[in-house]
């Protein structure tokens, strides 16, 4: 490795590693013209604000951290019924929405 030996440059340059990773996702969406209308941040990482902004930052998009604790749960069960073949296309409606 190249640089600083400080563990905290590692860190962020690991964490910097895999937001290149979520950007290039998000490009593929695009691409593909995939609707990306809001990026939610979930989880406990959700609370990690150099974290979101790292991801902010090299995604140039604007996340969304949750406000509650169920999101990444409710996300990870549409995504199951959407394999499943529940729903046909991505579903429009967010958590607490009739």
């Amino acid at each position: 490795m190249f640089g600083s030996n400080n563990p905290r440059f590692e860190q962020v340059r690991m964490l910097e590693g895999v937001v290149f990773g979520i950007a290039q996702l998000l490009d593929i969406m695009k691409e593909h013209q995939l609707p990306l209308k809001k990026i939610m941040a979930v989880g406990g990482d959700a609370k990690n604000i150099p974290w979101l902004q790292i991801i902010a930052d090299i995604s140039a998009e604007t996340l969304n951290p949750a406000r509650g604790t169920m999101e990444s749960a409710f996300g990870d069960a549409l995504m199951g019924a959407l394999a499943s073949g529940c729903y046909k296309i991505f579903p429009s409606f967010t958590v607490g929405e009739k």
